[in-house]
């Protein structure tokens, strides 16, 4: 009964940690602006819309990386035509369900037009439901379109069950600030590795069972004639434990609880923590 119990539990923990892994789609249609494909780049104006995304305001350049160099896929998003824009995406969310926004961010390294001089720092806004969670600067200056500089950022957002997303360029002129790779994922519960902890330890204790079985009826029984060995092994077995069964079995238990304990915490760090990076640029 013990063993078919831990078994479940394991099972459970598994499913949920698998449904953990599913919600971390990409909620964003064309997160990498990579629809319609461009030869060099294509402009798009107020209020004109592409696959995901509808342009807000003024107009924004698709750019190819034959343009200059993207962080993800082969093409990137200008926020600047010839003059600032925005971009703005419908996102169905789950009430009270956190989510973690990721974006990498740079700025149009070339050269502006002389008719829409541009200043070297490029500065555009995130917002979320219409309200700014920062506003972020990049200076152009020393890169090239094949060092562009992206920089990667992450924000935490809560959803509402209809939620927007939208980004808009501080910046005047023809060269604007550079976007890529944006990303909408709901961050796991933190229920899940408590899930995995449950699980670990039923493994232990599950092997703790069969540990002991294994040296009360195997090698108990089949060491009982030889004498007293202290701290000697069998070539077979890895511990002596004719008279400490109980003692192994609890270092093994110790030994598993231990290594569930890490797991847990590296889990639960990995999927719970906002990069911290993200949050002193803002």
């Amino acid at each position: 009964m013990k063993t078919k119990t831990c078994i479940l539990l394991i099972q459970f923990a598994l499913c949920h940690f698998a449904t953990a892994g599913a919600a971390q789609t990409n909620l964003l249609v064309n997160g990498g602006f990579e629809t319609p494909t461009v030869s060099r780049f294509t402009t798009f104006i107020a209020p004109s819309s592409f696959l995901g995304w509808t342009v807000a305001s003024g107009g924004v350049d698709i750019v190819a990386d034959s343009f200059y160099a993207t962080a993800s896929g082969i093409q990137s998003l200008d926020l600047n035509s010839v003059v600032s824009g925005s971009i703005v995406q419908n996102v169905t969310t789950t009430p009270r369900q956190v989510y973690r926004v990721s974006f990498a961010f740079a700025a149009n390294p070339l050269p502006d037009s002389p008719s829409f001089p541009s200043p070297v720092i490029k500065q555009m806004e995130v917002r979320w439901d219409g309200i700014v969670l920062g506003a972020l600067a990049h200076n152009s200056t020393g890169h090239t379109a094949t060092d562009v500089g992206w920089h990667d950022y992450t924000l935490s957002v809560v959803g509402t069950g209809a939620n927007t997303l939208s980004f808009a360029s501080l910046t005047p002129g023809s060269a604007g600030p550079a976007l890529d790779n944006v990303r909408i994922v709901a961050v796991p519960e933190p229920s899940a590795c408590l899930w995995l902890t449950a699980a670990l330890c039923a493994v232990a204790a599950l092997a703790r069972t069969r540990f002991t079985t294994v040296f009360q009826h195997g090698l108990g029984a089949a060491e009982t004639h030889l004498p007293a060995r202290p701290n000697t092994r069998p070539p077979h077995c890895a511990y002596y434990c004719t008279e400490e069964t109980t003692l192994c079995g609890d270092r093994f238990v110790k030994g598993w609880l231990r290594t569930s304990a890490k797991i847990a915490l590296i889990l639960w760090y990995a999927s719970c923590s906002i990069n911290p990076r993200a949050i002193s640029d803002l």
